[in-house]
């Protein structure tokens, strides 16, 4: 295993990989050898530590750390920022982002239940140089929610959604990233978000995660950073199928944040992409496929009957 503490020199079409791995052996394993398919020559690698209340976290934790260093065997550069306590999730995705950013200058990044498709580090690698200073791309993911058959005459369109299930970006995006969300409440009282939706109840779907998570009720970094592309006029790029796979989804998956059953019709296999790329004329967001990313995601769902609530109680309680 190579250790470097830069890679400022270091050059290859296939770009550097961002890791994100913490307490779950199993699906880091399985994201690794994965990985070793298309052997990234740059891997940054980024752990939580162990949770106090949890009882099997430091086992766990110090597996996840062992098996990194025993899989990652391609002899890649390798850089490490472990953090010997836990974090939680907004402050350990977010620091581990801009100190990964301190070493390179654009990366994908996977978290460890996220194994993309082989065909994605392609596609990434490709839009990632294509789009290397156009400031109105601040995100190339791997993920399509699209119903099939979704009708696509191009290789990707482009859309308000910064999904993160496998994505890419660049450094000079990623400095836009604020914690704090300083600007919120000036754009909030300017009813700046409609600007953002032709849909006012859309609207009023983000104005509440947004003080959620201002507000620190919400503990997540991926809120932040899509308040943050909004605010800076970024888009992102998504493809026109499925090139990420969660395995991490439902309770037997151990999610921080897709542990619902709810959450498995999220679920898509991911599947090859042709190339060479075919581009789409605009930039223009794709209106029909963002509105239905909308309400698959963010939109209100009937409550499940009694039964599925108790039996979700039962599979989530701690043993």
């Amino acid at each position: 295993m190579q250790h470097s503490e830069t890679v400022a020199n270091f050059h290859c079409m296939t770009p550097a990989v961002i890791l994100f791995v913490f307490n779950r052996p199993k699906q880091t394993a399985q994201v690794i050898n994965a990985l070793r398919d298309v052997a990234p020559p740059t891997v940054l690698l980024v752990a939580d530590g162990p949770r106090r209340t949890h009882p099997h976290d430091a086992e766990n934790c110090a597996e996840v750390r062992q098996i990194v260093a025993e899989l990652i065997d391609w002899n890649p550069v390798i850089l490490t920022h472990f953090a010997p306590e836990n974090m939680g999730c907004r402050a350990r995705v977010s620091t581990g982002l801009t100190w990964a950013f301190q070493h390179v200058d654009s990366a994908i990044i996977l978290e460890d239940d996220i194994v993309p498709n082989p065909s994605f580090y392609r596609y990434a690698g490709e839009l990632l140089e294509l789009y290397k200073t156009d400031k109105r791309v601040g995100v190339i993911a791997g993920t399509n929610h699209q119903p099939e058959p979704f009708h696509c005459a191009d290789s990707y369109y482009f859309s308000r959604y910064g999904h993160c299930w496998g994505w890419a970006t660049w450094k000079r995006a990623w400095e836009h990233y604020d914690d704090q969300m300083v600007e919120w409440p000036k754009l909030r009282a300017s009813n700046w978000i409609n600007s953002i939706f032709s849909n006012s109840r859309h609207a009023r779907t983000w104005t509440k995660l947004f003080n959620a998570v201002y507000d620190r009720r919400k503990n997540s970094w991926a809120y932040v950073w899509q308040f943050c592309l909004w605010a800076h006029g970024m888009k992102t790029i998504l493809p026109a199928q499925n090139l990420t796979e969660n395995i991490g989804l439902g309770p037997d998956g151990n999610g921080t944040n897709t542990v619902s059953t709810d959450s498995s019709r999220l679920h898509k296999k991911a599947t090859p992409l042709l190339f060479p790329l075919k581009h789409p004329a605009s930039t223009d967001w794709n209106e029909q496929a963002d509105h239905f990313t909308q309400d698959l995601i963010w939109g209100k769902r009937p409550k499940p009957p009694r039964w599925i609530r108790f039996l979700n109680f039962l599979i989530r309680r701690p043993q």
